[in-house]
């Protein structure tokens, strides 16, 4: 479709070039008072423009089809491993169960320890959501009209001192879980650091990070291909319009 397009565009080009040559041969001959219509070159200004912008959009058409072609053909085995079934790929990837350098107890610690990081978070999360509707509706009153308070002048002083207190108490509950968050982090770092230090010597474990990276980079080239042909399937239905 794009060379049958660009044909008929590099067709019109010519007709319109030869249009012009006429028209500056008759002006040339008759002269500017007898040829009097307007310059070819401007009496289709518009239309010319509009067939240079055709001629742009062919061209990146072209250019981007052939990108994702050659994007295709470099990657064709990536794509083709993930057609197969799930107990072929299975079969193929390196089995890790087997290996005593697996790294099943620092994946394990690793994994733990992130889950036991993202319950804290949730409890911050929490603990500030609490901390926003406590004082948001906060009501001194009652702690202020009590025995706790007795002697106290009920003033706008008084009233901040009991605010103040509710916030150094939610304060002391964040920083508790921020020090735990603190913690946790470094137990992570640690673990990881043990996880690498081990998957060094493991090439079972590295044959089989390489053929998961191997499948994910196959992933990433089809969603950028189904991508560019959504994108130019619309493109050609509104150019065939």
């Amino acid at each position: 479709m794009l060379d049958d397009g660009e044909k008929k565009l590099y067709l019109i080009k010519s007709r319109l070039s030869q249009e012009q040559a006429e028209d500056d041969v008759c002006r040339q001959n008759y002269g500017e008072k007898k040829w009097a219509r307007p310059l070819s070159s401007s009496f289709n200004r518009k239309f010319r423009a509009d067939m240079y912008r055709c001629f742009s959009l062919v061209r990146e058409a072209k250019t981007s089809d052939r990108t994702a072609r050659d994007k295709l053909n470099e990657n064709q085995d990536k794509l083709e491993a993930l057609s197969r079934d799930k107990a072929s790929l299975d079969h193929e990837l390196p089995e890790l169960q087997q290996n005593n350098f697996s790294c099943k107890e620092e994946i394990a610690c690793v994994s733990s320890l992130f889950s036991q990081l993202e319950r804290h978070v949730q409890g911050k999360h929490h603990v500030l959501y609490d901390f926003r509707q406590s004082y948001n509706n906060f009501d001194a009153l009652p702690e202020l009209l009590s025995g706790k308070n007795a002697g106290a002048v009920f003033t706008d002083t008084a009233f901040e001192i009991e605010k103040q207190s509710l916030c150094d108490e939610f304060e002391r509950r964040i920083s508790s879980i921020c020090k735990l968050e603190r913690y946790m982090l470094k137990e992570i770092v640690k673990a990881n650091a043990r996880f690498e230090a081990k998957k060094e010597i493991s090439h079972v474990l590295r044959e089989h990070q390489t053929f998961l990276q191997y499948l994910n980079d196959g992933a990433d080239v089809f969603e950028q291909l189904h991508s560019h042909v959504e994108e130019k399937t619309k493109f050609y239905d509104e150019l065939s319009i």
